[in-house]
This record gives structure tokens, C-alpha cells and sequence, in this order.
């Protein structure tokens, strides 16, 4: 899994933000 989507995951828990951020 994307290292920043598992940071981001562990701060905001919202998956559509997280894949937006770290595409």
C-alpha cells in the first residue's frame, strides 16, 4: 500500500481525501 495514503489513513481516516492528496 502507498506509504502516504497509510500516513495520511492514520491522521484524517478519510480514504477519498488520502487518494486525492497522494495521487
Amino acid at each position: 500500500n502507498d506509504p502516504c495514503e497509510e500516513v495520511c489513513l492514520q491522521h484524517t481516516g478519510n480514504v477519498k481525501a488520502c487518494e486525492e492528496a497522494c495521487q
